[in-house]
């Protein structure tokens, strides 16, 4: 039988992790939107997305990302559309779990 703490922990992370995208995912519509792109549903955002969005890592910040529009190398960049961070923590006190994406 699994540990009902490790499964308490899946479900929260599952949960965190797809209110984290939802999040990302309106930050970086707001971010476009901010330079004149709109889009009429997720389907349309998300193909975008993947044809026109890179991300960078940071060399001084592990897990930490710069987001470019049209990136073609370090000399192109592109123009830069948003951050994130990509760390993660649980911490348990007594009955109650907290979880953080990012730096919280």
């Amino acid at each position: 039988m699994e540990n009902p703490i490790v499964q308490i922990q899946v479900e929260l992370f599952s949960k965190l992790m797809r209110e984290w995208e939802e999040e990302l995912k309106a930050y970086l519509r707001k971010n476009l939107s901010e330079i004149g792109y709109e889009f009429t549903s997720d389907a349309e955002f998300m193909e975008f997305a993947k044809k026109r969005i890179t991300k960078v890592g940071s060399v001084y910040h592990p897990g930490e990302y710069i987001l470019f529009l049209d990136f073609v190398d370090l000399d192109n960049p592109g123009v830069e559309i948003g951050s994130y961070d990509t760390s993660f923590s649980i911490k348990e006190s007594g009955d109650s779990l907290t979880a953080t994406i990012g730096k919280g």
